[in-house]
């Protein structure tokens, strides 16, 4: 290997440990975000099954399983933790104009949702008007 090569190689090497570095961060920082996004660790199904399974709050919609909406709910907020965005107009103490159905829309209205799910008792989400409007 001549002179020119030998310094190639290391420097090949650095970039590519800086490169696993980076990504690591980035990894760590995406994990992080994940966490934080999610309130105390608490995640879509687990707040699903804890609105809607029997042996939690068990709140009911007429004609729909709790199977149903515990899969409903979890790919609505799912699908929210995939969009960046902000609260906008949704607050989920604030039932919806005309008691319409909110679609959570971001991370950080699903953050808020699940955050308040987790805040209040079950006889208050079960409650006719209800809190935490969301899935």
């Amino acid at each position: 290997m001549d002179a020119s090569n030998r310094r190639l190689v290391p420097n090949f090497l650095a970039k590519r440990r800086g490169d696993v570095r980076t990504a690591a961060a980035g990894v760590i920082g995406g994990l992080i975000g994940a966490l934080s996004v999610t309130g105390c660790g608490e995640s879509c199904q687990s707040t699903c099954f804890h609105v809607y399974s029997p042996a939690e709050c068990g709140v009911q919609v007429s004609g729909v399983s709790a199977d149903e909406l515990i899969r409903n709910c979890d790919q609505e907020c799912n699908d929210a933790l995939a969009e960046v965005g902000n609260m906008g107009a949704y607050n989920p103490e604030v039932r919806p104009p005309g008691g319409n159905a909110f679609v959570l829309q971001n991370e950080v209205q699903a953050a808020a949702w699940m955050d308040c799910v987790w805040g209040v008792e079950c006889e208050d989400l079960a409650s006719v008007g209800g809190a935490c409007y969301g899935p």
